[in-house]
């Protein structure tokens, strides 16, 4: 069995390309033949050697040749030799006992050589020699499909057998990490969830083996990590629970192990960054600042190991990133350094060491990106530059390892980010394009991993930018086009995936700014969509509060340039007096001449609106929210309809106060009633406008609310929808309380329905209140609970909301 292996790894490796296996299918195909006990290719076809491999393939009928042939031999011999004596017949009964021993060790050790076999085999397909031959990914998944069958079926007939299933167990943890790096994530989590099966049964009837116990612990943490990528928040926590859970009293009870110290700050690290990506930053720095003081005790029990200063210095990595999301930047760069310090001791005392040279190198360009984001541009770079230095000599000693070739090329695009942040966009480009090169070279090697293929879609997105700032925009628009092409294949085959998710979202904003205003907006409102559907599923999360607003900023901002001067002539400012003209306007005939009979039309009624831009008008509608945007001007749109595209119009700062004396600090009035507005059409982005002036161009159709208040479950979305502006009741159980980071709104979302979800809110100035009334604050009480809400539904972003202002406008039906 060892030497089949031997002459397939020779094979395989051999100088000689008319002596190596034409291809990655014949490579496979010995290797199937190995695993079948069938004669490979590779080795000559002597009559021997198929004879043994016959005999393997089926045992029974051999032992019954064998058996026959024994007979045989028996009856010829007794024929012969006659009556033995009796003494006689006892030593050879005695010595066939011995040969039956030896016959029976050497087939466990024939087996323990089968299984030695197959486990260096599945090794070498697991790990990134095999990885970095290209094409050779079809074979990598077989060879661990099969090895995990090899295993599956010996197994099945010795269950009772310790070695057996400790190798199955390991099998089906290299194939899930197969999985999982081509992007397979559903099928790594069975298989995960069929490996903690394996070593629970395992531990059961071995409770004291501690390494049951720690590949248990790294399964559920494997777990976590799966179902963190699945979307799966909640139970991504509850598996990173589980290790914690099994490895803590463990440290306590054998603290000079640093195995299990090592997994457990590992662990904590994991459960750090899950917390800070749910928006609970204070679970998120408790639990990396627990990981750093394992990460200290390790160190103390082994102050001359490189392994424990190693594992320090990756948590406090891991407390930086968190750190990272608070508002002061200082503690992130602080721990970084401390970080960077213990590596470069580290390389310093083994500079020959690759894994001492990439920690280093890694931690120089982490450092180097929060400097960046510190606006320390000068000394960001420095330490970027250091960083690919290192880099380059680790590809340029392993030419053939992908993983050192990704952060190379990755550094490259934070160089560029630092020439750009210098001002420098031209050298920036030219990074960047270096860096697009190995990114390239990297998909071409492995086409199967999304890792490569999302890193070469990010640095097109970059590249882009690149070319927009140094001007040439038919190039950025290219790029921005490749790049989503390749984002959207990513998503066909995993459409939940948060990270990618955001990089599209970034793109589309990125994308708009070398587009024109309608195309623009279009993209805009694209990634808005997708910003308030990672915010469903990651309420409160920084990093997705953050581009919200950003892309709320670049909407608003597009939205105030280059407005008709038709539409906004009316709210210039007095050349002489500095004041609003809008403010000494007293009635609209004082700068305009309108017609007697004015155009009158329904506000949704946008093909007659958009031909009459232009024209004074009499328009028709029920307002349906109110918003109020800051870009580099402010207005309120009061829009009619329920799309970004209805009709809208607009109110300049410069009027605003006036609007706001007569229906109050939101407009808040306005919602739900029908009116009719009176002034010049006008059109943006395909959206029909209208500038308003003076309260008076609003005339309020009816002042009274209808007595009949249909009744709603929250889960209605469509139903209440339908009712917007007009009073209805909607009763459901609240899942959520949230706020605005500054506190001034409270949230309470109602049941999460996909693609819509109802939600109420109450203002600041309501808070108190409300709370009296209901007995508690808010994000205490509520959740969970069934709730009856009164009032006028409203549009926001597509979904229905209620604005709470007096407590007789809720009821709390039911206790949690």
């Amino acid at each position: 069995m060892a030497g089949d292996i031997e002459v397939i790894v020779q094979k395989a490796i051999e100088k000689d390309k008319e002596r190596r296996y034409s291809s990655a299918e014949a490579f496979a195909e010995d290797i199937h033949r190995f695993l079948q006990n069938k004669p490979i290719s590779a080795r000559p076809p002597s009559v021997s050697y198929r004879v043994s491999k016959f005999a393997k393939r089926h045992k029974a009928l051999a032992f019954a040749i064998l058996a026959a042939f024994i007979a045989l031999a028996s009856g010829t011999t007794l024929a012969v030799v006659g009556l033995l004596r009796a003494r006689a017949a006892q030593v050879e009964a005695r010595s066939a006992e011995a040969r039956a021993i030896r016959e029976r060790e050497r087939a466990e050790q024939n087996l323990a050589k089968a299984l030695s076999t197959v486990d260096q085999f599945t090794t070498y397909a697991a790990e990134s020699q095999l990885a970095d031959i290209p094409k050779a990914a079809p074979v990598r998944a077989q060879l661990l499909r099969d090895a995990v069958a090899f295993y599956e079926d010996l197994s099945e007939n010795n269950q009772d057998d310790p070695q057996l299933q400790e190798e199955l167990s390991w099998s089906l943890a290299r194939l899930a990490q197969n999985k999982l790096g081509t992007g397979e994530r559903q099928e790594s989590r069975e298989l995960v969830e069929r490996r903690i099966e394996r070593l629970s049964a395992l531990l059961q009837s071995d409770p004291m083996n501690v390494d049951y116990v720690r590949d248990l612990a790294r399964s559920w943490s494997s777990m976590g990590s799966i179902l963190g990528q699945l979307g799966e928040q909640t139970q991504a926590m509850e598996a990173i629970d589980r290790a914690v859970s099994i490895l803590r009293p463990e440290v306590r009870r054998a603290p000079q192990n640093m195995l299990y110290s090592q997994d457990l700050a590992h662990n904590l690290g994991i459960k750090a960054t899950l917390a800070a990506q749910r928006g609970n930053m204070a679970l998120a720095v408790e639990s990396a600042e627990d990981a750093v003081s394992v990460g200290n005790n390790i160190v103390r029990l082994n102050p001359e190991l490189p392994d424990a200063q190693r594992n320090l210095a990756r948590s406090y990595m891991v407390l930086a990133r968190i750190q990272a999301l608070a508002p002061d930047k200082s503690q992130e760069t602080n721990s970084l350094r401390r970080a960077l310090n213990i590596y470069d001791s580290i390389f310093r005392g083994n500079p020959g060491d690759p894994e001492s040279r990439i920690d280093l190198a890694r931690s120089q360009s982490e450092l180097g990106i929060a400097l960046l984001r510190a606006k320390e541009s000068a000394r960001a770079l420095q330490l970027l530059e250091q960083a690919d230095a290192q880099f380059s000599a680790l590809t340029a000693a392993f030419p053939n390892n992908s993983d050192y070739l990704r952060t190379l090329a990755r550094n490259l695009d934070e160089i560029a980010h630092a020439h750009s942040q210098m001002g420098d966009h031209a050298k920036a480009l030219a990074v960047h394009e270096k860096a697009t090169a190995n990114f390239r070279a990297l998909v071409g090697k492995r086409p199967e991993s999304d890792a490569y293929t999302r890193d070469l879609a990010r640095n097109l997105a970059e590249v882009g930018q690149s070319a927009a700032r140094v001007g040439d925009l038919p190039k950025a628009e290219k790029l921005f086009g490749e790049s989503f092409e390749i984002y959207e294949r990513l998503l066909s085959g995993d459409p939940n995936s948060r990270e990618v998710r955001m990089d599209v979202a970034y793109l589309l904003g990125n994308w708009a700014a070398v587009l024109s205003d309608t195309d623009a907006l279009t993209r805009l409102h694209q990634a808005q969509s997708i910003w308030d559907e990672l915010n469903r599923q990651y309420p409160q999360n920084p990093s997705v509060l953050r581009a919200a607003r950003w892309t709320t900023r670049q909407i608003e901002d597009r939205t105030m340039e280059d407005l008709p001067s038709i539409g906004m002539r009316s709210v210039q400012k007095n050349t002489r007096t500095g004041k609003s003209a809008a403010l000494e306007k007293q009635s609209p005939s004082a700068s305009h001449s309108f017609p007697e009979n004015p155009l009158r039309v329904k506000a949704t009624d946008i093909v007659r609106l958009r031909e009459n831009a232009g024209e004074y008008a009499h328009v028709q509608g029920r307002i349906v929210s109110v918003k109020l945007r800051v870009g580099r001007s402010r207005l309120s749109f009061i829009q009619f309809g329920t799309t970004p595209r209805d009709f809208v119009a607009l109110l300049h700062q410069n009027v605003l106060p006036l609007f706001q004396e007569t229906y109050g600090d939101y407009l808040e009035e306005l919602i739900g009633q029908d009116v009719e507005i009176e002034g010049i059409l006008s059109i943006f982005a395909g959206t029909p406008q209208m500038a308003l002036n003076r309260p008076e161009q609003i005339h309020l159709r009816t002042s009274e609310k209808s007595a009949s208040q249909p009744a709603f479950k929250s889960a209605a979305v469509a139903q209440i929808r339908e009712n917007v502006g007009s009073p209805i009741t909607v009763a459901g159980r609240i899942s959520i309380v949230n706020s605005t980071p500054d506190g001034s709104i409270h949230f309470l979302e109602f049941e999460n329905i996909p693609g819509a979800k109802f939600t109420a809110l109450i203002r600041e100035r309501h808070r108190e209140t409300i709370e009296a009334a209901i007995g508690g604050a808010l994000q205490q009480t509520l959740p969970g609970r069934r709730v009856r809400i009164s009032g006028i539904p409203y549009l926001h972003l597509g979904n229905p909301n209620i604005e709470i202002r007096d407590p007789e406008q809720i009821t709390v039906l039911a206790e949690k």
